[in-house]
């Protein structure tokens, strides 16, 4: 059996579609863009934004910075904060809103999530080798809600008909198997329940995705017939979960940070892998996945931030490295019969660099982001980071 036979028999097996796995060098639409940076962090209000930016019901943008603010931790680099941009037309103001005060509550790694005037995240908690679940209350103090066993602090907490979910601690069970969490938003019905590590792994990057069928759909790194990475779906109700697809060096791996279009594509990224091993685009389908674009490091490399839609036929993402500075970019997805990937907006070290996040959505035409400073792959540090502003103006 030829090669090529062999990886053909192989894809089928992961639960993969081998149509579209071709490179892609199509050109989509060159879309007439400007790029602002807003501001540009010192340290002392933030170090590393890491997270997309969310909108708040009062229309402003909240964003935490990894490092940074009061420098009480044990790298002395900073606890974190929490900071806001404020949108007044055609002004943008910076505030620092909360500084993370010491190592029993420092580090914030997830996105927040705004719900009735307030804002969720989870931060480290030190010795304790868990989380808090905090609140914010826009424009009163951060109070802690509940302190959670966990040590996936980066797959965060998504909300579904008002109720929390996220990941606790994966290593407390022999053998050891992720325990998801749930519980009410001021904290009451906490509970933990666990899911086979078959097909969940213990390494769980990104927040799971709340579908329009009630489902949660997440990735899991280094799990998989290929120890890949897999595509999960738990229902919240039965808590139980069913396996989507398998990822390999083939198709990606390292799945993270799924999205759900209007008229109900799902799609992720995957940070590594593919054609020319630099991370790929691909779709989620019932029980199977798509690889739609292999990245080629000229149209990116390693595309963490998640997928952000413009229009019917439009998405915009981000990757980490790459582009033709090695900084990253920014770049668009043309949906149709085929995916069309084009690089947009290459960052330069004067922007800060470095994208981990993906876009906000922000207004018709205008998009909200972070560059983290932070090489995460080579483990470099260049910047404390900056927040920009990204408008079509076509």
């Amino acid at each position: 059996m030829r090669k090529n036979e062999i990886v053909f028999l192989a894809m089928l097996l992961l639960g993969f579609n081998t149509k579209a796995i071709k490179p892609q060098e199509t050109i989509a639409r060159l879309a007439r863009i400007s790029l602002t940076i807003l501001h540009t962090f010192n340290g002392t209000d933030g170090s590393q934004p890491t997270v997309p930016l969310t909108l708040g019901d009062d229309q402003c943008l909240y964003g935490i910075a990894e490092h940074g603010g009061k420098k009480n931790c044990s790298d002395n680099g900073g606890c974190g904060t929490i900071f806001k941009l404020e949108r007044q037309g055609n002004g943008r103001e910076f505030q620092l809103v909360f500084s993370f005060p010491n190592t029993t509550n420092y580090s914030p790694t997830s996105p927040l999530v705004s719900l009735n005037g307030t804002l969720y995240g989870l931060s480290a908690m030190g010795l304790n080798f868990g989380a808090n679940l905090y609140s914010v209350k826009i424009n009163e103090s951060l109070s802690i809600i509940q302190f959670i066993p966990s040590n996936s602090l980066s797959a965060g907490i998504t909300l579904q008909k008002g109720k929390f979910f996220g990941v606790a601690d994966s290593s407390s069970t022999s053998p050891p198997n992720v325990q998801f969490f749930s519980l009410e938003s001021d904290g009451s019905n906490f509970e933990t329940f666990v899911v086979d590590n078959k097909l969940v792994g213990t390494a769980i990057a990104s927040p799971m995705l709340s579908a329009e069928n009630g489902y949660l759909y997440g990735t899991a790194s280094r799990v998989g017939t290929f120890k890949g990475g897999t595509v999960f779906r738990l229902d919240p109700l039965t808590q139980k979960a069913d396996l989507v697809c398998s990822f390999n060096e083939t198709v990606g791996t390292d799945p993270l940070n799924l999205m759900q279009t209007t008229d109900d594509r799902i799609f992720g990224v995957a940070v590594s892998g593919g054609t020319y091993n630099a991370g790929t685009l691909f779709e989620v389908h019932e029980n199977s996945c798509d690889t739609v674009h292999s990245f080629n490091k000229i149209d990116g490399l390693s595309p963490i931030g998640k997928l952000v839609q413009y229009d019917e036929k439009t998405l915009y993402g981000t990757t980490l490295v790459g582009g033709k500075n090695g900084r990253g970019n920014i770049y668009e997805v043309t949906l149709g019969d085929e995916v069309m990937v084009t690089s947009v907006y290459d960052f330069d070290s004067s922007e800060g660099g470095f994208p981990s996040a993906g876009l906000t959505k922000a207004g018709n035409n205008t998009f909200y982001g972070v560059n983290s400073g932070w090489d995460t792959i080579h483990d470099r540090i260049e910047s404390n980071g900056t927040i920009f502003e990204f408008v079509i103006t076509e």
